[in-house]
């Protein structure tokens, strides 16, 4: 991605060492992992997204009471999905990688079932669509 204003904004970084951590937590956690994450140096920001899952727990879930939704009805097994909310962090460097997870883990964590997950993986590339920064610069 070239740009006419900044020729030198779309070089590609050397060494780039780029990761993306995604966790997934109970939406009554996000105010703390926010504080907690913004304690800790180097961190560029967020994106944050209701979703709904399930883990190793009970799938499945009897309604009980009268007809519901159509074709749904008393008796029925219907998939019970969680509410959580996942966020999503893009970081430079692998050190940084760990500190955001070990953050987030310690921030989320009540000790009860559901607390969330935490994945980590390499991320190939990152652009900042209004400059054309890439990579460490785009974050």
């Amino acid at each position: 991605m070239a740009s006419s204003e900044n020729p030198e904004a779309a070089a590609p970084a050397p060494d780039t060492d780029l990761w993306m951590v995604v966790a997934i937590i109970q939406p009554f956690r996000l105010d703390a992992v926010t504080l907690a994450l913004e304690a800790i140096g180097g961190f560029g920001g967020m994106t944050v997204s209701d979703c709904r899952g399930f883990g190793r727990g009970k799938v499945a879930a009897r309604l009980a009471g009268g007809p519901r939704d159509g074709d749904r009805r008393e008796g029925t097994d219907v998939v019970d999905f969680k509410t959580k909310t996942r966020i999503d962090i893009a970081v430079a460097g692998r050190d940084q990688a760990d500190l955001v997870v070990e953050t987030v883990a310690r921030a989320a964590h009540t000790g009860r079932l559901g607390d969330g997950k935490i994945f980590l993986f390499p991320l190939a590339r990152a652009v900042r669509v209004r400059t054309s920064e890439e990579d460490e610069r785009a974050l």
